[in-house]
């Protein structure tokens, strides 16, 4: 038999260098299956864990399921994120962005039509063929309690408010002589003041506007700039340091884009009406109105 050593001295120069490119082939070859197992075994493995993180999270919600009898359902947004969802007895929630909205399911009686909500939501109710009413924030600073209806809640800590578009919901809180009810009408805005304890309620002409942000436009129809701002300061809960310098004739129509910053929907305000509005805190000024407007 040949040995190795007289085999590759009987190869001439060119049947060397084939030998040698056959043998760099083979070992390329062979590290690139190396590399594609490792790859694959690498996905795998991805998998399995993707895989057993899903199935470690079902088991721990199931566990928390059949131990407890009930689970915690949680909705949350972050920033210009608006997030429409359908509840278990049908009702629609639309929320806004930097919220949460949370509500918890029975194993025995399923959803008790009891949500909490920190940030802001629209809410467009169906109505209970056996009369339960549906509430919102039971037992917190302004609690709201409804049969079927549309609704914006704002409930942030420092804004407590609710705007009523159609049918009628029962306001709940602790006033200066204790608990409160209040029965709200549509087309009525109540705030509350947790610092005086005081429930303040005014009429909207158009409370639907009030809930804008759902479409990130305020649409505008022939309206000048009082009106307007009007509108945004209630949609972002601000004040206004002067009314005197709202004298405008100017009248626009169109769109209003809105976003998660105020200051920026009302410098392009000031841009659309020719005026310098500011923001300081939750104080608005209007600086100057151009003089063609105010004759």
């Amino acid at each position: 038999m040949q040995n190795s050593e007289d085999y590759l001295e009987g190869l001439n120069e060119s049947e060397e260098v084939a030998l040698q490119k056959k043998m760099f082939d083979a070992i390329k070859t062979g590290i690139e299956i190396r590399q594609r197992q490792v790859i694959r075994r690498k996905r795998i493995w991805k998998k399995v864990t993707l895989a057993a993180s899903i199935s470690l999270v079902l088991v721990s919600a199931i566990s928390i399921w059949v131990w407890t009898g009930s689970i915690e359902v949680v909705y949350h947004t972050t920033a210009d994120e608006i997030l429409e969802l359908t509840l278990p007895d049908s009702s629609s929630v639309t929320l806004n962005s930097n919220s949460t909205l949370s509500y918890r399911m029975s194993r025995l009686s399923g959803f008790d039509r009891k949500v909490r909500l920190e940030g802001e939501a629209f809410f467009s109710i169906r109505k209970d063929g056996e009369g339960n009413t549906f509430e919102v924030n039971e037992g917190g600073d302004l609690g709201v309690t409804v049969l079927g209806t549309k609704f914006n809640v704002k409930s942030s800590g420092l804004v407590e408010k609710v705007t009523l578009m159609e049918g009628s919901v029962l306001l709940g809180y602790e006033g200066k002589n204790g608990v409160s009810e209040h029965l709200m009408t549509p087309g009525e805005c109540a705030k509350m003041d947790p610092r005086g304890k005081n429930l303040n309620s005014i009429r909207v002409e158009n409370p639907e506007r009030l809930s804008s942000w759902r479409d990130r436009k305020l649409k505008m129809e022939n309206e000048n700039l009082g009106k307007v701002l009007e509108t945004v300061l209630e949609i972002y809960d601000l004040t206004l340091d002067d009314a005197g310098t709202l004298q405008s004739g100017t009248a626009v129509s169109g769109s209003l884009p809105l976003s998660d910053r105020p200051e920026v929907v009302l410098e392009n305000l000031g841009i659309l009406f020719g005026t310098s509005i500011t923001l300081n805190g939750s104080k608005v000024t209007i600086a100057h109105i151009k003089q063609s407007e105010t004759n």
